[in-house]
């Protein structure tokens, strides 16, 4: 990130991620990121403002929810606080978009392995950085068919 002095100038949201302190971009990116709510509000909405990337909303509300609500990840990896132990009764709770069948089976979950007493979520969600990189890659193999499934056949003349 880089310095920006300070005047009127009221960036977009997503222009936070990289103008101001460090500390400045690191609240600005978790305060989008910390719900679906927010996240919908301040970044995805921007994708149905151009028709050219209406399709990249779902795309980038499915990569967060794999990397941050994943259900297959114990409630205490999902989300984005700051490890705290005031806030060690708190933890996300499986979004309800999430499907039943995206669930993980008799509550084993991918980070089950972690220190039952980390409350770091970004470091419990490390434990399983494997399991999350392949749902996000499914994801974008899922957006990409989507996207060849909208391209016209090609007209031969």
């Amino acid at each position: 990130a880089h310095e920006r002095p300070d005047n009127d100038f009221d960036p977009p949201d997503i222009e936070k991620w990289r103008i101001g302190t460090d500390k400045a971009v690191a609240k600005a990116k978790r305060n989008h990121m910390d719900s679906v709510t927010n996240f919908t509000s301040n970044i995805a909405k921007r994708f149905i403002k151009n028709p050219s990337y209406v399709h990249l909303k779902k795309l980038v509300v499915d990569l967060r929810q794999k990397l941050f609500d994943n259900p297959k990840v114990s409630a205490k990896g999902r989300g984005t606080l700051e490890a705290d132990e005031d806030l060690f009764d708190y933890f996300s709770p499986v979004p309800e978009s999430v499907n039943s069948s995206e669930l993980p089976e008799k509550e084993s979950y991918w980070d089950d392995g972690c220190d039952e007493n980390e409350l770091d979520q970004f470091k419990r969600r490390a434990t399983c950085a494997g399991e999350i990189s392949d749902a996000l890659l499914e994801a974008i193999k899922v957006a990409r068919e989507a996207a060849c499934e909208r391209i016209p056949p090609s007209v031969e003349a």
